[in-house]
This record gives C-alpha cells, structure tokens and sequence, in this order.
C-alpha cells in the first residue's frame, strides 16, 4: 500500500497537528506492513519526515515556499500548488491520500481525514479570522468526498456526527499516544535539570498550552491569585507555550503575576525540557474550554505529575478517574480545587499513581495500527 501524507503540519513548531502528523508517520514506519508512505509537503513531495525545532522553522519554511516566487497572485501559486500535488501523486502511484490537517486538495482521489476537533465550529469566536476563512475554502468539501474519517476520541466522534452529520460507520477513533521521553524522572536527575529554570522538584504548580482564548488562561489567573498567600509563595504558577492568537491580553496579564513574583514564563520548549517540567511539577491544571483530545494531560500524567483538568470537551474521556475535573469557568470553584489538592499530599501521590496507569493505555503503535486498520476500510469501499 502506498500512501501519501499531508507533511505541512511538519514544517511548524511541534504542536497539536504537527506533532500527531509526526508521531503518527514514525509509528507507521515501524509497522511491519506493505506500507510505504510518501510526504506532500506543499510545494514538493518526499519520503522524508521532516522534524524541526523551534530555531529551524523560519529557514525550512523559507526553503519550502522558494518554488513559488512571492510575487505570483494566489490564484496562481494555488494552480501550481495543485499541478504539484496531482503530478506527485500518480507518480508515485499513491493508493490513498491522509489529510492529516483537516483539508485535502481537490482531487476525486481515495481519501481518509483527520479532524481532531470542531472548535472552529463550537467556539468560532476562539480562532482567527484567517483560519476560519481557510477552513471554510476546503474543509466541508474535503469530508464530503472522505471514504473514512478519523478522530481522536469518542467525545470528537459525536461531535462529527452531530455537527457534520457523517455516518458512525465512516468514523473510526485512533488515539494518540505519548512519546517514550515522558516519563519520571530520577529525583537526583530532575533535581539538577530543574536548576536551568532555577525551579526545585514540587515546587510549582504548572500549566502547558498555547496562549490563546481556548486555552483559557485568563481564568486560570484570577483562581491562582484568589489562592493564600503562603500557597503562592511556596508555589508559583510555570506557564509554558508559545504565542498564538489573541495572546496580547494574556501576556499583560501574565506580566502583573510576573512583578509580584507569582508567575514564570519558560515560552515553548522541547521535548525533553517539557518532560523535565513536568516531571517536577507538584500540580498540573489544564483549564481549557474545549479539546478534541488534551496531549498535555496525557503527557503530564505519564510523567506522573498529579492532574487538574477541566471538565468540558474530551478532557474526562481522556483523564479517566486520574485526576481531579473542575469548571473552567468557575474561578472560585478552581481555586478551591488547586488548594485543597496542592497541599494534601496522600491526595497527589494517588492522582499521581493513577495518572500513570491511565496513560499507559495510550500509545503510538496503536494509534498506527488503528490507522492502518482504516486504510484499509477506506480502500475496500
């Protein structure tokens, strides 16, 4: 079976869609199928899985977007865009396309999508303009002519058929897993990595995500600094990701926590910086509004850092019984929460034994297997 995969989530800093595209194709490869994978990558069409980090991304995607000359109308770099896609795929005589990134090109081509979450259709008001324009070209039509959908949880399922009315028997769930780097950490070990940060073992409370409305950080504030003093003081609140959309009035916010000496800011980080962050939290708390999934709580509890997460979307699908669900949006409900877990320490040490066991149930290989598993479906139909 050769087939080829959307690798534009490739060519950003590994987040979200990026990471799933990429983590996906490395377990795929390691099937030991007929399978041969190819990677459309915008412009050009390659056997390589591309993995960059955060000082890589401007030069790949300089590199990536020099065959289309800046000056060309969109029109037209969208025409070549497709005369490269089409030209690549019977060339490499492709027996079905994976839009790992929502949208597919054009083409009345076997075809399975991913779609991970429809926030852009929930929450409309939580992404940009620019994105939601995108979507709108090229998503409806892309699971009008899908053979097979694929989500990553039951709680995207029953969105999919909810708001786009799919058959359930054209959507199948493959979870995702979590990267073998996410795991505890040796206490003498963690304890020396953690002075990069000047940070100590147990001695904050941390929060990972994209600093964009979704994610909610704004609520996450206003319940920390309603936390006593003493609590503050002992632990102060870790906020890791990068920028996203409408990020001005978080980062504002985060700068007053910031001169009282409450709030540190780490921006994006690596893997293997993210793993020793998490290893070395007391607390993790994921306040979001809406997820098709929560990686983050995934990656927390296989770190075995006891979780807060909230209780709306996929969020308690994928936590399970291992980890203490709040309201969002009730602030004086989640500080309550942070307080009465953060300073109990037989009540951590079970979040955090349990949230060990819940993330061993997911893993890549068998998110691949699932996946190829739908290939074949797609193919048969």
């Amino acid at each position: 079976m050769r087939v080829g995969l959307d690798g534009s989530p490739l060519l950003e800093i590994k987040t979200g869609v990026g990471r799933y595209t990429h983590e996906l194709a490395t377990a795929l490869n390691r099937l030991s199928l007929d399978l041969e994978l190819f990677y459309y990558y915008g412009t050009s069409w390659s056997q390589q899985i591309v993995s960059i980090d955060v000082d890589d991304v401007r030069s790949i995607r300089h590199t990536v977007k020099s065959g289309l000359k800046k000056c060309l109308p969109i029109a037209l770099k969208e025409r070549i865009k497709e005369k490269i896609f089409k030209g690549g795929y019977h060339k490499n005589k492709l027996d079905l396309y994976h839009a790992t990134n929502y949208i597919a090109p054009g083409f009345d081509i076997p075809l399975v999508v991913t779609v991970y979450d429809l926030s852009f259709l929930r929450y409309p008001e939580t992404h940009s303009a620019r994105r939601l324009a995108w979507l709108s070209r090229g998503f409806l039509s892309t699971i009008q002519r899908a053979r097979q959908v694929i989500t990553i949880s039951e709680f995207s399922k029953n969105e999919i058929i909810d708001l786009l009315g799919v058959s359930k028997e054209n959507i199948s769930i493959a979870y995702p897993g979590v990267d073998s780097c996410f795991r505890p950490l040796n206490p003498d070990i963690l304890q020396k990595k953690l002075k990069n940060w000047s940070l100590k073992p147990d001695g904050y409370i941390l929060s990972v995500g994209t600093l964009e409305p979704r994610k909610n950080l704004l609520n996450l504030f206003k319940a920390y600094e309603l936390l006593p003093n003493g609590l503050k003081e002992n632990w102060p609140l870790v906020v890791v990701g990068m920028a996203g959309w409408k990020e001005k009035t978080i980062i504002k916010e985060m700068d007053a926590l910031i001169r009282k000496g409450n709030l540190i800011p780490l921006g994006y980080l690596s893997d293997d910086e993210l793993a020793v962050i998490y290893s070395g939290a007391k607390l993790f708390v994921y306040p979001s509004l809406y997820e098709g999934f929560g990686m983050p709580l995934l990656e927390a509890m296989a770190c075995g850092t006891p979780v807060v997460s909230s209780d709306r979307g996929s969020m308690p699908e994928v936590v399970g019984n291992a980890a203490a669900l709040m309201d969002p949006k009730n602030v004086e409900a989640m500080s309550r929460s942070l307080e009465s877990i953060i300073d109990d320490s037989q009540k951590c040490d079970t979040l955090s034994h349990m949230g060990l066991q819940q993330a061993s149930n997911f893993t890549w290989p068998a998110c691949a297997e699932k996946t190829f598993g739908v290939y074949q479906k797609a193919l048969s139909q």
